[in-house]
């Protein structure tokens, strides 16, 4: 990972990043080829996951009452089983403390990142952001008021649902819909023993293990948080 580089880790005290993972969810086909599906968080499956429904956030996809994006403040039961070993294991390492915890935990699907690479292109957001569809106040400067009526062209001219609408034919078209899992972990490096203070031992030792969850219980993951539905559909 060359981030690592540009710091001296004798002056770093924690580390925190988002591990993110996308998963594309397929299905063998009795001619051998593939059939990609779609995964989505499932509102009954995610509630499961928690003891608590407060330590977690639902946001349901165009008012879904059956599918979602989430965060948390802990972590989902079924990532929990297998992150417990890798945390486990680099506590024994130096000296039983608490080195690794998370942070927070989200799944959500890739259309974001298709509908926008930056928040500024990100059309619906500035017809509503700067109140395109109201009044101007007469206090506003010119410039707000400049800024709001290009905005209010855009949206008399239908461009924010444009781009939303034609991104999800797109999105089918292609079958390109993708789940990501992103757990932000944090990690108290001065308390590493003085042996693993380095980036090998962490990004061996922490990052590589966490990603390889994903890698390695796919399936168990998949099955447990998400809906599958087909394309056609």
């Amino acid at each position: 990972m060359n981030i690592f580089r540009k710091f001296d880790h004798e002056t770093v005290e924690s580390i925190s990043m988002a591990l993110a993972t996308e998963l594309e969810v397929v299905r063998m086909e009795e001619d051998g080829g593939l059939e990609r599906l779609v995964g989505l968080p499932s509102t009954a499956k995610v509630s499961r996951l928690f003891v608590s429904a407060n330590s977690r956030y639902i946001y349901p996809i165009a008012l879904s009452p059956r599918v979602n994006s989430f965060q948390s403040s802990q972590l989902p039961s079924n990532y929990a089983e297998f992150a417990r070993p890798v945390v486990a294991r680099v506590s024994q390492d130096n000296g039983h403390l608490n080195i690794v915890k998370f942070l927070s935990f989200q799944v959500y699907n890739t259309m974001k990142q298709r509908l926008r690479y930056h928040p500024s292109s990100f059309l619906p957001s500035k017809g509503l952001l700067t109140a395109s569809s109201t009044h101007a106040l007469k206090s506003a400067t010119r410039p707000a008021q400049n800024k709001r009526a290009r905005f209010l062209a855009q949206v008399r001219d239908g461009q924010p649902f444009r781009q939303v609408n034609e991104e999800c034919d797109r999105v089918t078209r292609e079958r390109a819909l993708r789940t990501r899992f992103e757990p932000v972990v944090h990690i108290d490096f001065r308390n590493l023993e003085a042996a693993n203070r380095n980036y090998g031992y962490v990004i061996e030792n922490i990052v590589f293990p966490l990603l390889q969850i994903f890698e390695d219980y796919s399936n168990p993951l998949a099955y447990s948080t998400l809906n599958i539905y087909s394309y056609e559909a």
